[in-house]
């Protein structure tokens, strides 16, 4: 039986090797990835069904960790959750902003009925788009400060823009 020292699985910074941080050198990143996945790759471990049922695990773990820290969004997603406490209790989003967000959910309902109308789809697109960037410039300073707290509130507002944003791709 070979003996192989297998990667934490607990972290993907860990995993990596790498720094808990939102500036990644995704080039690193990528050869990190590409050496994890020729090391533990599951043929290397054939003779040994455990071994190879272990490779397969750490295999998962690879390209699951690799998707998340090389999307920015994600990325920044997943600072926010590993320094986040569950202790804070749950978010609640502003009003103001719930207010803004029923109104570009009419703004969707009616492009939904509407029979092709660019320019609406536009204009909501525009509203959209400008939002997320907002709120990802003023994510990645908090998480750059260190600020989980507000981070993770803001979070809630990002998870909301980016689901608007897929009922706008794909209407009811």
């Amino acid at each position: 039986m070979q003996s192989v020292n297998w990667p934490s699985t607990d972290n993907y910074f860990r995993f990596y090797g790498l720094l808990p941080s939102f500036d990644l050198d995704t080039a690193e990143l990528r050869r990190l990835f590409l050496e994890k996945s020729r090391a533990f790759h599951p043929d290397y471990f054939e003779d040994d069904h455990a071994l190879q049922g272990k490779a397969i695990e750490v295999t998962a773990y690879n390209n699951k960790a690799f998707k998340a820290l090389n999307s920015p969004t994600e990325r920044l997603k997943y600072l926010i959750q590993i320094n986040s406490s569950e202790a804070e209790g749950p978010q609640k989003l502003p009003q103001d902003f719930l207010m803004e967000m029923l109104e570009l959910n009419e703004q969707i309902d009616e492009f939904s009925f509407a029979e092709n109308n660019s320019t609406l789809k536009a204009a909501i697109e525009l509203e959209l788009n400008a939002g997320l960037e907002n709120l990802m410039t003023h994510l990645i300073a908090l998480v750059k400060e260190e600020n989980w707290t507000e981070a993770k509130s803001e979070l809630l507002k990002l998870n909301y823009l980016e689901r608007l944003s897929a009922r706008l791709v794909a209407p009811l």
